[in-house]
């Protein structure tokens, strides 16, 4: 006989050994169980573990005995593992009856009170470990849930850390709520240990079932992938989280639409899921089924998905992916329609209204518009203070040579949201009108930011290109004979409209409710020697409209003193800009904020501009633009249908005339 087969059979006779042993000499009944400290029953998976003669063997400090006994529970009970406490655990004296009910009935302030009371008549006295150790995870436990109901996930957090609840997974609902704090607290890692640790030591179906359940809600996909894959299959192959297929389905789409790691979506899975959103009354189903297709870029699917998510009640966001949708498809006068009928729900709605109008009347061959549609783009415009939009409509007029109507719309374009095209057409207009003084200012306020400008100064940089409008104006007849109609955008009753000025090539453009602030027109042609010429440091841009400006035009003029602002006749330099057009003439600018003398094209934009200016965000934009158009012009790069919003984004908001 082996080696081997001796050593075998040896511990087998141990084991039988040990049985009899713990027969013989192991305490018979609960109360001798209970009179000796002990711990009777633990749990495994499921299924109750008796370790009374475990820690009776250990408290009479007989090891080989406590060898024997752990394998037999190991292997009677494979996820069974020995109790970290066995050799150090202080058993309870006979009398800790009272404490036990005490605990068991969950009157931890009345079990607090006892303790200290019996402290106080035997000095010196102490609970037992099992008590003390049990008494304060539940006090801990108590803890954490009050705190995780008021959303103090962080206090709750600390306290699941004093716990070390993790070798105990007798509770799985205490568990379950750590690893839920865990995961409010941005500890992914943790929350994904707790519940793996539940797997693989439980094996009640439900619990198991369950903790996969609030993985999927709570840990990034890629992680809940780890405990799906951790699935007990049956004799058919079939996976015990199978009933979560379209949890599952559905948590992988939506990773897929935030970029976030997961498996793929089979072909399978997602005819399963839309068979359920088909059916289902949550319109979000269909949404989410209509947003994965538009991202994958099969359009007219994403179509028809988004107009079933609406006929069962979707809301905004829904309209929102229907537009985009239309848009993406060419179908413009639809998308224009389907945004602007949810703007209010939505400010995304109201901006891709804006965008998609913007988008048509920033075309440089400009086309007719009816004049409802640009009316109600010019109310929503004046509505939301639109830089983008104002911009558009100044445009359109512009192209369509209403000079008038696009310099008012400028000015307001300037004002909502500055930015070199709409400064760059504004003071192009302004040229065209013979308007001097304000084009003048208005060069002369923005050339150390925008250096675009300047060229009206200089124009020996290149020709302009010819416009339409410098030919003679053909005749006109029927209604494009009329000079003006009169609209009221304010339907205040108090304020009456702009005219409407007919213009060449495109429809009639409203103009903006009328300023007060009048600026003269009275400097002659400027000379390039006359070049810088001081400007007013208040900006008239800024000023409110007529009605509010009379009552604070006298306390703007109370506070401020006469002579404070110096004229500045040469703009600072701007970090990030390079040689502006006229430094070619001699002239020298001030030093910039962050006290650069020189020119700076550095690609660093922290080191150009404030953070949170509107100057960092549009380079911070531009910038990530210009990196996207070099990926897509790589071999093998993904394609545009991945730039579609997400539910709750926002449509893209950038002109380029």
């Amino acid at each position: 006989m082996s080696a081997r087969l001796i050593l075998a059979s040896a511990m087998l006779v141990c084991d039988v050994l040990g049985n009899l042993a713990w027969s013989a000499d192991a305490p018979r009944d609960l109360d001798a169980r209970k009179a000796a400290g002990l711990t009777p029953v633990a749990r495994s998976g499921g299924q109750p573990v008796d370790e009374s003669a475990l820690r009776y063997y250990a408290s009479r400090k007989q090891k080989e005995r406590v060898d024997v006994e752990i394998r037999r529970l190991q292997r009677n009970y494979p996820n069974w593992r020995a109790p970290a406490d066995l050799w150090t655990a202080r058993p309870s004296s006979e009398n800790e009856n009272e404490l036990w009910e005490l605990y068991a009935s969950d009157n931890l302030e009345g079990l607090h009170k006892a303790i200290e009371a019996r402290r106080t008549r035997e000095p010196g006295w102490t609970p037992s470990t099992d008590l003390a150790k049990k008494f304060r995870r539940k006090e801990l436990r108590k803890e954490i849930i009050a705190n995780k109901l008021m959303g103090r996930w962080a206090t709750a957090a600390a306290a699941a850390d004093r716990g070390d609840f993790g070798p105990d997974t007798g509770d799985v609902e205490t568990l379950w709520d750590i690893a839920e704090v865990y995961a409010r607290t941005k500890r992914p890692e943790d929350a994904l240990n707790i519940l793996t640790l539940v797997l693989r030591t439980r094996s009640e179906s439900q619990e198991r079932f369950a903790t996969v359940q609030r993985a999927i809600s709570l840990l990034p996909m890629i992680d809940a992938e780890r405990l799906i894959a951790m699935a007990r299959t049956d004799t058919n192959g079939e996976s015990e989280f199978s009933s979560l297929g379209i949890d599952i389905t559905r948590a992988r789409i939506g990773a897929f639409l935030h970029d976030q790691p997961a498996n793929n979506v089979s072909v399978a899975d997602l005819t399963a899921f839309r068979n359920y959103a088909r059916a289902a009354a949550d319109a979000n189903q269909a949404g989410l089924v209509a947003w994965y297709a538009l991202k994958r870029g099969d359009l007219y699917e994403a179509l028809e998905w988004f107009k079933t998510a609406i006929a069962q009640g979707g809301d905004a966001t829904m309209a929102h992916g229907l537009a985009h949708t239309l848009r993406k498809l060419g179908q413009l006068r639809e998308a224009e329609e389907v945004a602007y009928a949810w703007r209010e729900p939505s400010a995304t709605n109201m901006i891709l209204f804006i965008d998609i109008m913007a988008d048509q009347l920033t075309r440089a061959a400009p086309v007719r518009f009816e004049a409802d549609r640009l009316s109600r783009f010019a109310a929503v415009t004046t509505q939301t203070s639109s830089g983008e939009g104002a911009q558009a409509l100044a445009w359109y007029a512009y192209n369509s040579c209403q000079f008038e109507i696009s310099s008012d719309w400028f000015r307001r374009a300037v004002a909502w949201f500055p930015k070199e095209t709409t400064v760059f057409g504004y003071a192009l207009t302004l040229r065209r009108l013979k308007r001097q003084q304000e084009f003048v200012e208005i060069v002369n306020r923005y050339d150390g930011l925008f250096p675009k400008v300047l060229t009206l100064l200089f124009p020996e940089q290149g020709a302009e290109p010819a416009s339409p409008c410098d030919g003679p104006a053909p005749a006109k007849t029927g209604v494009a004979a009329r000079s003006a109609e009169f609209l009221d955008l304010s339907n205040s009753g108090n304020s009456k409209g702009r005219m409407l000025q007919q213009g060449r090539l495109g429809q009639a453009v409203p103009g903006p409710p009328v300023l007060s602030v009048e600026v003269a027109n009275n400097v002659p042609q400027i000379r390039r020697s006359d070049f810088p010429i001081a400007v007013a440091p208040e900006n008239p841009l800024r000023f409110p409209t007529a009605e509010t400006f009379r009552g604070i035009s006298s306390m703007v003029t109370e506070w401020r003193e006469r002579g404070v602002f110096a004229a500045v006749t040469v703009a600072r330099r701007v970090p990030g800009v390079g040689v502006l057009p006229y430094e070619k003439y001699g002239l020298k600018l001030q030093s910039a904020w962050n006290g650069t003398d020189q020119p700076n094209l550095s690609a660093n934009i922290d080191a150009q501009a404030p953070i949170g200016t509107v100057w960092y965000a549009e380079h911070t934009a531009l910038a990530t633009d210009t990196s996207r158009v070099a990926t897509a012009a790589r071999p093998g790069a993904a394609s545009s249908a991945s730039d579609a919003s997400p539910p709750g984004g926002s449509a893209p908001s950038r002109f380029h005339p």
